[in-house]
């Protein structure tokens, strides 16, 4: 007999207080149409044979042109024709059509489960909140609804891009910014459902079928169990979509290699920007943000707004007077307007700086320098990336990297928000020889065992630190590959931690793997880069050969991967020749 269950779906219920532009943009092919009824009179069926466009798209296309008065309308006893106005012969020669928008405040309703982190709208759902999820559970007794388990964290949520990209479908309209002060989320309530075998009521249609199974599959295991059972169970989470790959053109020059350059880059960073400035770095040295005070000044000078944000205090001496007297550096030199120094820590490994370049153009640069904290001695190496979908990549990291309850940075997250989805409405790059793509702590994982399962001729890593992971995340795979075929790899370190101290740990791993592994020690390197076979590296914060890549925290660490022809060689080269 086929039975059927109530069960309790966790989400996030939000209100997205938006700012959207309202109106009609014009594409490129309403704009054709409107050049066509510039050379004469038509039907709708003439247009039809003269473009060779479908009917419908020219009937609606005529109707938006008309409505704009672009377009009049010539009737005979004879015909209907269309032909372009007055109005229209004055803006049909523009490069684009002038869009016909104003901006108006919306607040969005939207739901996020906690179990794919699906988004979609407040439509015909049950919700409950957690005290009425709790009367239902009581009023059930002995068999009580399922209430599932929640897969991901609060810093994993989905962030307003991909909320207004779900919600927000018509054309017309278009995401500017949001009001935080106006919107708000609560992480307690429920949705309910009825769940029949493989059947479930109380999803909206346009839920994801990913969704969907696993829910079926979650009541079909709990079925199987006894009720002390039941509470143990553990729910399969699928697997992250991370970043996407993107195309682009990478140069010698936009690959930054030693501490001297990465000083020049600083320089040149806070020199030619004109609007903003976003810094990511680990940790915070008084003495280095105090040399950097006229950098600071320079930027400020030209109105540019700059953020600074950290991750963790470097030493057991706190956090908190470190930034009192940075801040207090920041006051005496009348920067505390221009240059905000966040209060609280980001928990990230992450090495970040996000611009403008002085026109209307941003870049990213992601590496392994800790831009207050560093005197630019030690070797590092960075990559500038300047496609804007990547950018905005960086930007959601940011995002999300301060999200917190009462968060003191809802003006920056705002801005964030703002550029970001500003930087993803421009058109993807359609020329470049290379591609590119984020790369989060567990991603690091996947392209080790892609140099692992496709290298030919050499695999190259290079870390700061020697520790407890080297052996199991790098030495195992890359020894796996030179026991099946004539791969040249070798291992670079700068200072060893964790049980790599122990005296014997370093021989004896050199003992181990000295037929395959050329171990070697770089000193004064602090760099961390993944190469194999001339055109692919992975440039990061993480440590390759201390840290544990398989970290719960999603965004403890932030690399990128590069596939262009010859990085890797003229990484690896420039790293060994240093």
């Amino acid at each position: 007999m086929t039975s059927s269950h109530i069960v309790l779906l966790p989400v996030y219920r939000g209100l997205l207080h938006s700012i959207i532009e309202k109106g009609i943009q014009w594409s490129d092919i309403e704009h054709l149409i409107l050049y066509g009824l510039t050379t004469g009179d038509f039907t709708i069926t003439e247009y039809q044979s003269y473009s060779g466009l479908p009917k419908t798209l020219i009937s609606e296309t005529i109707s938006r042109l008309m409505h704009a008065g672009w377009v009049e309308i010539q009737e005979t006893t004879e015909r209907i024709s269309f032909r372009a106005s007055q109005r229209g012969l004055a803006v049909v020669d523009r490069e684009s059509l002038p869009s016909m928008v104003n901006e108006v405040q919306r607040n969005i309703h939207y739901i996020i489960d906690k179990l794919s982190f699906s988004v979609f709208p407040i439509g015909k759902i049950t919700l409950l909140s957690e005290s009425r999820a709790n009367r239902l559970v009581a009023s059930m007794g002995e068999n009580p609804p399922h209430i599932l388990t929640p897969n991901y964290t609060d810093q994993e949520l989905p962030g307003i891009f991909e909320v207004t990209e779900t919600i927000l479908t018509n054309p017309d309209e278009k995401f500017l910014r949001h009001n935080s002060q106006k919107s708000w989320i609560n992480r307690n309530s429920f949705v309910k459902l009825i769940v029949t075998d493989s059947q479930i009521e109380g999803l909206p249609s346009s839920i994801a079928t990913s969704l969907e199974q696993l829910i079926v599959d979650n009541v079909k295991q709990r079925a199987k169990l006894k009720s002390s059972e039941k509470k143990d169970i553990e729910l399969r989470k699928p697997r992250r979509q991370e970043w996407k790959s993107r195309r682009l053109t990478i140069n010698q020059e936009d690959v930054v290699i030693g501490g001297p350059s990465h000083k020049s880059l600083l320089e040149r960073v806070f020199e030619e920007s004109r609007r903003r400035i976003i810094i990511h770095s680990t940790f915070v040295d008084i003495e280095k943000f105090g040399e950097k005070v006229e950098l600071f000044k320079v930027a400020a000078n030209r109105g540019v707004q700059v953020s600074l944000l950290w991750a963790m205090p470097k030493d057991d001496n706190g956090a908190g007077k470190k930034l009192r007297k940075c801040r207090e550096i920041l006051n005496e030199n009348g920067l505390s307007q221009s240059v905000k120094l966040h209060s609280a820590p980001t928990n990230s490994h992450a090495k970040l700086i996000m611009a403008d370049d002085g026109s209307e153009g941003y870049f990213a640069i992601i590496g392994s320098c800790n831009w207050l904290y560093s005197g630019f001695e030690p070797l590092e190496i960075s990559v500038k990336i300047c496609n804007p979908h990547i950018v905005a990549d960086c930007l959601s990291v940011i995002e999300r990297l301060i999200r917190r309850p009462k968060n003191r940075e809802e003006l920056l997250r705002e801005q964030i928000v703002a550029l970001e989805h500003r930087l993803r409405s421009t058109p993807d790059i359609r020329e470049g020889d290379s591609f590119a793509e984020l790369v989060s702590s567990s991603g690091h994982e996947e392209y080790v065992m892609q140099a692992r399962d496709t290298a030919k001729d050499y695999i190259f890593v290079a870390s700061d630190r020697l520790g407890g992971a080297a052996e199991t995340q790098i030495l195992v795979p890359t020894d796996s590959v030179a026991q099946r075929k004539p791969v040249n790899i070798t291992v670079s370190y700068n200072r060893r931690s964790g049980v790599a101290k122990e005296k014997e740990t370093l021989p004896a791993l050199e003992e181990k793997y000295k037929n395959t592994v050329n171990i070697i020690r770089k000193k004064g390197a602090h760099a961390k880069v993944l190469c194999w076979d001339s055109d692919n590296v992975v440039i990061t914060s993480l440590n390759w050969l201390s840290k544990d890549a398989n970290d719960p925290n999603w965004l403890g660490e932030i690399g990128v991967y590069l596939q262009s022809p010859g990085i890797a060689d003229y990484i690896k080269d420039m790293y060994l020749k240093s």
